[in-house]
């Protein structure tokens, strides 16, 4: 076995003339060959010098992984990171915060906009403490009930619609169509919401202002989570990832998947970070949406995913858009954003919105991205300033709590 440890071709020495394993390396036998030729005593000392050396050769190596993990244990751990970048804003007194609330409330909407003015009236908004007030939300309830009645109306269903039943478009009012079997077996047999209120909600946007905002835990805790527009949610530590409802909007899977015409399964396996979520579509506002929102709903449904495609009414959208028109928003249409803000009102004994912010700076004056994924901007089809008007007056009368800035 030792002869087949030495080179080829050249001559083992004899074992009384091995002394050291010096004298062996030109036949490079092997340490442990070696010293089975030595003496016990040189042995030893030879597999102190083979140790030593191992060690040297090993020594850089051991003083960088001893550096890296003394410099990892000196890092803040990721759950701190948070609580490290959290600067608390200075309270302002109880007088001054009843004055602030009392010019808000007393601004009106026909009134010329300056963002300047709304980032100002947020800021300080945010140092005063929120109070909550269950009567004039009961009021916004009462009040979208009779016009609107998220429960029984904005959704679809084998109890609010019939075969045969002739619905007009949303948006394209010249189109209608027939509701036929396929059609009918597609909607749920009654509301997917329930008549008793959840208690709290939290309905995220898709602004900038939600980068390093570190709002994902505190959003996560919500009863109910709402999103818009499949909006991505590797930014977990910011937007949290539980959803229970999100909006889909024809475009993106116009856009983005060429709506399913070919590949169907890169879409059903972006799905899957929206868990077990109703995935609201708008089918009946434009024509172009109605082959979209059909085949979202088979691609679900052929993979066997948790999500189930609702479809809105288009009836409860034109009712919606009516009542905020009488209170003043003159935009061509609703955004999603506000569409989901008013059905949490009537659905939600507490609502906090999350990434709501029009404006192109901060509350610092620092540039914000339009939104927290990318720097697409809006259409103008929608008044996204006139909409958060109306946001900070909610806030301000305590019927839902706008977060903005960093979460505690």
């Amino acid at each position: 076995m030792l002869l087949r440890q030495l080179l080829p071709g050249r001559t083992r020495p004899a074992t009384g003339q091995i002394k050291s394993c010096s004298q062996v390396k030109d036949w490079q036998m092997s340490p442990v060959a070696c010293r089975c030729h030595l003496s016990s005593q040189e042995g030893k000392r030879v597999s102190r010098m083979l140790f030593r050396s191992r060690i040297c050769k090993l020594f850089p190596v051991i003083l960088v992984a001893c550096g890296l993990l003394g410099f990892y244990q000196h890092l803040p751990k990721t759950d701190n990171l948070c609580k490290l970048s959290l600067v608390e804003q200075p309270a302002i007194n109880k007088e001054e915060c009843l004055k602030l609330k009392r010019v808000i409330d007393s601004a009106n909407i026909s009134q010329k906009l300056v963002s300047g003015q709304l980032i100002k009236n947020i800021r300080e908004l945010q140092k005063c403490p929120w109070l909550e007030n269950p009567q004039i939300h009961h009021q916004y309830r009462s009040e979208l009930l009779q016009c609107c009645n998220v429960s029984g109306q904005m959704v679809m269903s084998q109890e609010n619609t019939y075969l045969g039943q002739v619905i007009t478009y949303e948006v394209e009012r010249k189109h209608k169509v027939t509701v036929n079997e396929e059609l009918l077996a597609m909607l749920p047999e009654s509301s997917p919401f329930p008549s008793k209120p959840y208690g709290t909600c939290a309905v995220v946007g898709n602004g900038g202002i939600l980068l390093d905002s570190c709002c994902g835990s505190e959003i996560d805790k919500a009863d109910f989570v709402i999103r818009c527009n499949l909006a991505p949610l590797n930014y977990s530590k910011d937007v949290g990832l539980k959803t229970n409802l999100v909006t889909a909007n024809p475009s993106i899977i116009i856009d983005r998947f060429n709506t399913l015409n070919k590949q169907r399964r890169p879409f059903a396996e972006m799905m899957k970070v929206y868990q077990k979520s109703l995935v609201l579509m708008p089918p009946f506002s434009y024509t172009m949406n109605t082959d979209a929102s059909y085949k979202v709903f088979y691609a679900l449904q052929d993979f066997n995913a948790w999500q189930r495609v609702i479809f809105f009414r288009p009836e409860y959208l034109l009712n919606l858009n009516t009542y905020w028109k009488k209170k003043g928003i003159t935009a061509g249409r609703l955004s999603t954003g506000i569409m989901l803000v008013t059905a949490a009102l009537e659905l939600c004994d507490q609502v906090t919105l999350y990434g709501f912010w029009p404006f192109s700076t901060d509350l610092q004056g620092k540039p914000v991205h339009q939104h927290y994924y990318n720097n697409q901007q809006p259409g103008t089809i929608h008044a996204m300033p006139q909409e958060f008007f109306f946001y900070t007056k909610m806030h301000s009368q305590g019927v839902l709590r706008l977060q903005v800035g960093k979460c505690a």
